[in-house]
């Protein structure tokens, strides 16, 4: 059986925490977009289409928060 050295885990905790930041700040720029789409909604099928990207990208975020 083959040891991984801790300099290898560390590189690897990095990039997973550089790709987990990525994915974050992405979600957070559609959470905006969604907020600042959402003044302009004047009709009930536009709420909820709305409303299902939001869970859609509220999922994203949780999955998110439960690998961090």
């Amino acid at each position: 059986m083959s040891s991984v050295s801790p300099k290898l885990n560390l590189e690897h905790a990095r990039e997973l925490s550089k790709t987990n930041e990525d994915r974050l700040s992405a979600v957070s720029a559609e959470l905006k977009a969604c907020d600042e789409a959402i003044v302009g909604l004047d009709s009930h099928s536009q709420i909820l289409n709305m409303s299902e990207n939001l869970d859609a990208i509220l999922n994203d975020f949780l999955e998110l928060e439960i690998i961090s």
